[in-house]
């Protein structure tokens, strides 16, 4: 959709970018702070810019390739070179990123790749915002420098993000089944992004220390009590947490997760409803083009990606969370839908509701806040989606990297 969008607004109007002269030449003291930092080797970074298809992104192109050029003379650590949007490369880079590789060729962008296999890939609208008006469209923001030295920042960091994933309870898989629904295109994505994925199949015994984020992804069995007093504690020092309901069985029972203690006390409940959007073409689909609140994980998001929800459980919000994504007002959370009776009643929740929210909250007095993060429906990030899959994988990257406060700073 969003490729469509910008190659109608390219074809019909004339794009204005407001890029102003002053400090064309100067870095910003927070970038030469982070170039100053970088690993000695020369090269250990490189910068791939992706020249765009569409010629009339040719501006910002070359707005972007004088930002890189003026960041690797700075630093002997960075290395620039230059694919076509039209190479077969790109594809890959896309597909690794939770982008849409016509989209990344179209727009160009910029892949920014560490050691360690660590990359960060930029596309169009990661680096503008790209204001739809259909009476004078025109890319609204850039600010290149900002988001290059922040995903530099990103892939020279030497802490690896150890994301645990908890098993043993029915969860979605980690690896490739043709068979079932499964996360293995996200856990990719999650290890392009400089991720370390490790399972583990008990919890009771307690989180490792070093996981710099728990996450339970649709639990068909409840996890014990042991096992939530386990993560409390993990998350009382100052923890991370992701959880994603089960949307199986289908229009069955819907599964608790074991964790809804830990859950309530950050201002968090995963309902007994699931969310109804009432032009879905299906009723177990939600689409999200808007319904995204302001919050650093929807940073690119609203009106710019789209992205797919599998059968989402209403997530309850009270303070201190917050909603992160949520239906038009004309949605509503259906009660009736294990009894697979799909329609307004009296007793059904108003829109508009909660898909997802976040929370910051100290578990333990006088101890570090912990963050959580929950989603309505974990199968929405798994293979069962193929529309705006890639959009939703990147929305979810993004939430990991905010509950373990690894988010990219521009």
């Amino acid at each position: 959709a969003i490729g469509v969008q910008v190659v109608l607004l390219a074809q019909s109007q004339r794009w204005s970018l407001d890029v102003t002269a002053a400090g064309q030449h100067t870095l910003r003291p927070a970038s030469q702070r982070v170039l100053a930092a970088l690993p000695a080797p020369a090269g250990s970074i490189r910068l791939t810019v992706i020249r765009p298809v569409l010629a009339a992104l040719g501006s910002a192109h070359n707005e972007i390739v004088r930002v890189v050029d003026r960041l690797v003379a700075a630093s002997p650590a960075l290395r620039r070179d230059v694919v076509d949007g039209t190479d077969p490369a790109v594809a890959t880079l896309a597909a690794g990123a939770g982008l849409l590789g016509p989209d990344l060729g179209r727009g160009g962008g910029v892949v920014v790749r560490g050691g360690g296999g660590r990359q960060v890939v930029l596309d169009l609208l990661a680096l503008v915002a790209i204001d739809a008006d259909p009476g004078a469209p025109r890319l609204e923001r850039l600010a290149v420098e900002a988001e290059l030295v922040a995903a530099i920042a990103q892939v020279s960091d030497p802490r690896p993000l150890v994301a645990c994933f908890s098993g043993g309870h029915g969860e979605l898989g980690l690896v490739a089944d043709p068979a079932v629904a499964e996360l293995s295109p996200w856990i990719a994505h999650l290890r392009e992004d400089g991720a370390v994925i490790r399972t583990l199949d008990a919890l009771a015994g307690g989180v490792a220390p070093d996981c710099a984020v728990l996450l339970v992804m649709g639990p068909t069995t409840a996890l014990t009590p042991a096992e939530a007093l386990a993560t409390q504690d993990y998350l009382a020092g100052g923890g991370a947490l992701v959880v994603a309901a089960a949307a199986r069985p289908d229009r069955g029972v819907l599964p608790a997760t074991g964790l809804e203690p830990v859950m309530a006390a950050a201002g968090l409940e995963l309902t007994d409803a699931v969310a109804i959007e009432p032009d879905a073409t299906d009723a177990a689909l939600v689409v999200v083009a808007d319904g995204y609140r302001d919050h650093p994980i929807n940073a690119g998001m609203r009106g710019q990606r789209v992205t797919t929800w599998i059968a989402p459980r209403v997530v309850s919000v009270r303070a201190p969370a917050t909603v992160l994504i949520e239906t038009s007002a004309a949605g509503w959370g259906e009660r009736g839908w294990s009894r697979g009776a799909v329609g307004r009643d009296p007793d059904d929740l108003p829109g508009p509701v909660a898909l997802a929210a976040a929370s910051e909250v100290v578990v333990r007095p006088g101890g570090p806040p912990a963050r959580l993060v929950v989603l309505g429906s974990a199968e929405s990030l798994s293979t069962a989606v193929t529309t705006a899959a890639a959009a939703g994988r990147r929305w979810a990257t993004a939430a990991v990297r905010w509950a373990a406060r690894r988010q990219r700073v521009a």
